[in-house]
């Protein structure tokens, strides 16, 4: 509880167990569409049966990366998406298809934003417990996409991302629109 309090950081401690690292503990206060409750005491495979491709393809190198951490050596990852509400605390929200009318390419760039986790995995060589952390940023899409490459970059990671991705992470609600307002700043009327 502490250490919550004293980092702007999300905090979550994981335990080797027999099915792989299981969520021992946490302070979250800024869930990306999760909720702690339903994750505590749960192997890592498990808290993401709902993400797409991670049982095939994420689940055993992932564990293999946490049994592999050393003390004092610190891996870093980022995950993104882009989300119609700029509070840093969501705890629901994943899934969501039905079409959203109210956000189009005109207002995009100020209905949306891009939100980025900044993702921490270390050993704590006391306990050998990996503690996790995650940080938020948000970003009023108008502020990202005023650089075309940045841009480019983004809509070229939409339309990249595989459909059971996109549902996951609620993006086709706005898909048409998001790509319509990206490849205006792309290419300026």
């Amino acid at each position: 509880e502490l250490a919550g309090r004293l980092v702007q950081e999300d905090l979550c401690l994981l335990r080797p167990g027999p099915e792989g690292p299981v969520l021992i503990g946490a302070v979250v206060c800024f869930p990306s569409r999760w909720r702690l409750a339903e994750k505590i005491g749960r192997p890592m495979a498990a808290i993401h049966t709902p993400v797409p491709f991670y049982a095939e393809r994420l689940s055993r190198p992932v564990d293999r990366l946490m049994t592999a951490l050393k003390p004092g050596k610190l891996v870093e990852r980022f995950n993104w998406s882009v989300v119609d509400d700029p509070a840093l605390f969501q705890p629901s929200g994943h899934g969501r298809q039905a079409h959203d009318a109210t956000i189009t390419a005109g207002n995009a760039g100020t209905a949306l934003f891009l939100r980025v986790e900044r993702q921490t995995l270390s050993l704590l060589p006391a306990s050998g417990a990996v503690l996790f952390s995650i940080r938020i940023h948000r970003y009023e899409l108008a502020r990202i996409a005023a650089r075309p490459a940045v841009a480019a970059t983004l809509r070229a990671a939409v339309l990249a991302l595989p459909a059971e991705m996109a549902a996951y992470k609620s993006i086709l609600p706005f898909r048409a629109a998001l790509l319509a307002y990206l490849a205006d700043q792309v290419v300026p009327p």
